[in-house]
């Protein structure tokens, strides 16, 4: 009988093996055709972009123009023109459709103008060539006519792309439906062949055994999964040999008698998992982390992503849990790797100007809720294009790797930088106004002066600061942030400048909200009572005579933050709030934090200011609006 099910077990494994190996080769199939139509579509997309840039810079190349502004008009519309040829050629090196090839032979020739129209411009704009500024008018005509056509046509190869993308979801779809039917099929052969007559198999070995559990424990030893065998009170009866890996890897002894032991290591402590336990002791998938030791021989990530399931039943005679723990963590990285590709820059590792419009959205939405200040930066490395026509796009790409680095290690955590094209990037600071964008800027251009490139040396950059305005669009704010950037271009480049029309620096003060209550009297108070602290030291000095008084201050209001940290732990864990331990280790390390840079400024480490700024853009703003937030709705 043994032999029969093993037969027959062998069978359904290989249908079974054949399904999903054909189904997954299929979907890495449809992931790379996904891949490469995205990647035509942005292409298409690109190429509108770039010929309303040669417009835009045909338009600016007037006769009447002035020298400087000419030659950096030209360089703009030759890069542009550059870029533009190069797109185009992979455009058509690329396999289409009938329509979409014959919508390519329509454009051409309004593509063709474009092109040779603005190569006639460059030539006038290099030579200066007084004969043929008849030849120049005509060519600048013909682009700013020619332009709209040209968007047209390209929008109608764009939608065509869109359309036959839709098609091809639509036939994975049915696709889909097809593997959807074949595997309940297989299931129900593999049913038939394989679980029915196991059925009867262990219904006899059940009945023969008498409840025997040497059998189950044959079973749960050769699980892939992690597993562990509680008893009601959480001692450990047993677990297999993936459960003894999963307590070496996280450098836990093999001897542990209660499962706290184990989740001591994990973002989830045993009392939440007892909460999400049911009455009929069973859950479901419960997703956690571990630790993982730093010595440990098979990788060097440090977490290990686990999914758990707990159910209930009987061991020995006694009522018994079983933890089935289940290893996502490759799981993870794919996610976390196909949402990179999404939202980061491939060559910085920056975010994307795709992921900026995301954020950028919800800070000027938390801006306008909360009544807090916002600023961006906008930043373009100087001669850029020198660098990259001297040494090569190789070196090129080195330096603005650099820069990048550069940047995120001058910034604050809570800010964000995106690069949004070329040489562009552009830094979001949160609770930060005009003053605070300047200083953050400066501090950006000394570190990025600072950064020597091993073959190009020395290199700059100029910046432009906007803090928003109430009620403006991210349009306008980048606008008047790019219209600084183009001052600082002008006044020599190596400069930060601010927008023109900003409010001058004026003092800065939190302000309570009433919405902020939370409907418990003393944490509102505490609340209040932060603010006003803080509000005291907001515009003081911060040495000289009043250095001492400042610091006093300073230490009253770290320790009223501690008071207050402890005393909502506290009601937090009265309420039984089911966040509350991830919120108390979101306290400590604050705290822990706090007090290290407090060592800092006494060891003149640091400026004072870092450790002011991140008390009120981490600890009291940040983390009021962030967290605590979360725990209000819980509070009766």
């Amino acid at each position: 009988m043994y032999k029969k099910l093993e037969k027959r077990m062998a069978i359904a494994a290989f249908i079974l093996l054949a399904f999903f190996v054909s189904r997954q080769m299929l979907t890495v199939n449809i992931m790379g055709d996904y891949a490469e139509m995205s990647s035509i579509i942005n292409l298409a997309g690109s190429q509108r972009m770039l010929s309303q840039k040669i417009a835009k810079d045909v338009a600016m190349l007037r006769p009447d123009i002035d020298i400087d502004r000419r030659d950096h008009y030209i360089v703009e519309l030759a890069r542009t023109v550059e870029i533009f040829t190069e797109q185009d050629a992979l455009l058509l090196s690329e396999d289409h459709s009938a329509v979409v090839e014959h919508m390519y032979e329509d454009i051409s020739e309004t593509k063709d103008k474009l092109i040779t129209s603005a190569m006639t411009i460059l030539s006038y704009s290099q030579n200066q060539d007084g004969g043929a500024i008849s030849e120049f008018n005509e060519a600048r005509i013909t682009i700013l006519t020619t332009e709209d056509n040209f968007l047209m046509q390209m929008d109608a190869i764009v939608d065509q792309y869109e359309w036959e993308a839709r098609e091809a979801f639509a036939w994975i779809g049915r696709i889909e439906n097809i593997f959807f039917a074949i595997q309940i099929g297989l299931l129900v052969l593999v049913s038939i062949i394989v679980f029915i007559p196991a059925h009867k198999t262990f219904k006899s070995m059940y009945e023969e055994a008498k409840e025997n559990n040497d059998n189950m424990l044959r079973l749960f030893h050769i699980m892939r999964n992690a597993l562990f065998l509680i008893d009601k009170e959480g001692n450990i009866q047993t677990y297999n040999k993936k459960a003894e890996n999963l307590l070496g890897k996280i450098g836990l002894d093999s001897d542990i008698s209660h499962i706290r032991d184990l989740f001591q290591k994990s973002s989830n402590d045993w009392t939440q998992v007892v909460e999400l336990i049911g009455p009929d002791g069973t859950s479901g998938m419960i997703r956690l982390d571990f630790n993982q030791k730093e010595d440990w021989e098979e990788g060097s990530d440090q977490i290990i992503a686990m999914e758990l399931s707990v159910t209930s039943g009987t061991y020995r005679g006694r009522e018994s849990r079983l933890l089935n723990f289940y290893d996502v963590t490759m799981q993870k990285k794919v996610e976390e790797t196909l949402t990179s590709l999404v939202i980061k820059d491939k060559l910085t590792g920056l975010y994307n100007r795709y992921h900026l419009e995301t954020v950028i959205d919800k800070e000027i939405e938390r801006s306008e809720r909360y009544d807090v200040p916002l600023s961006i930066i906008i930043l373009d490395l100087d001669h850029f294009k020198g660098i990259n026509d001297r040494w090569g796009h190789p070196v090129g790409d080195q330096v603005l790797i650099q820069t990048a680095e550069t940047l995120l290690a001058s910034i604050r955590k809570a800010d964000s930088v995106f690069r949004i094209g070329g040489e562009e990037f552009v830094v979001v600071l949160a609770h930060t106004n005009s003053e605070g964008g300047l200083q953050a800027a400066e501090n950006a251009r000394l570190a990025i002066e600072k950064s020597i490139h091993p073959i190009v040396g020395k290199y700059t950059a100029s910046f432009g600061v906007a803090e928003r305005r109430g009620g403006e669009t991210y349009r306008d704010l980048y606008q008047r942030a790019d219209q600084a950037l183009y001052k600082a271009k002008n006044s020599g480049r190596n400069c930060v400048q601010i927008a023109e029309n900003e409010s001058p620096p004026t003092s800065f003060a939190l302000h309570w909200k009433s919405s902020w209550n939370s409907g418990e009297a003393t944490i509102d108070d505490q609340h209040r009572t932060l603010f006003r602290l803080a509000n005291e030291l907001i515009n003081k000095h911060y040495d000289g005579p009043e250095k001492e008084t400042f610091m006093c201050q300073l230490d009253a209001l770290m320790q009223h933050i501690q008071d207050h940290f402890a005393y909502e732990e506290s009601v937090m864990d009265q309420i039984h709030y089911r966040d509350s331990v991830k919120h108390h280790k979101i306290h400590t390390e604050l705290i822990k934090r706090g007090n290290h840079l407090r060592t800092l400024v006494e060891n003149e480490e640091i400026t004072l200011q870092i450790l002011v700024h991140f008390l009120f853009d981490e600890v009291i703003v940040g983390h009021l609006l962030r967290e605590d937030v979360l725990f209000f709705p819980y509070i009766v």
